[in-house]
């Protein structure tokens, strides 16, 4: 934005300045082309580079059970089960009826279990499909592997 407006303003500079008509109506006409990247830009901007519109898609899933069941997280898909509190009873993973935000999914051993990707606590962690459920009334659309 910043080179633009330095852009428009030295082709003003220049219209003002010139000496001839023609010459004046070029760098006019230059001037309008210039100003007219402004709201070009500032919306091609918005739609592809803005880091608040590139928010990551998640899926949402609730925790098979209820609140007295809890499922572990994984520090890998398919790997042994990793001590995390998430709770104030210091629940070690995630806790039944509650709902989680995944990312992605993964299959994982002979059996092609699947993992759902989760973040929390600045970590990636893992959690098995099959313990999980979508949100009532909520039709889940296509999520993708990792």
């Amino acid at each position: 934005m910043g080179a633009v407006l330095a852009g428009l303003g030295i082709c003003i500079d220049h219209a003002v300045m010139a000496a001839q008509s023609d010459e004046q109506v070029h760098w006019w006409r230059l001037s309008l082309a210039v100003a007219l990247v402004l709201p070009v830009g500032s919306f091609v901007y918005h739609q592809w580079f803005d880091p608040s519109e590139q928010t990551p898609q998640t899926y949402q899933f609730v925790v098979n059970g209820s609140d007295v069941d809890v499922i572990p997280l994984y520090g890998e898909a398919g790997g042994k089960p990793q001590t995390l509190a998430t709770g104030e009873a210091g629940q070690n993973g995630l806790i039944g009826g509650e709902t989680y935000s995944f990312d992605c999914w993964v299959e994982v051993g002979k059996d092609q279990r699947v993992w759902l990707r989760y973040h929390r606590f600045g970590g990636v962690w893992w959690a098995p499909r099959d313990q999980l459920h979508p949100p009532a009334g909520v039709r889940q659309s296509e999520m993708p592997r990792c």
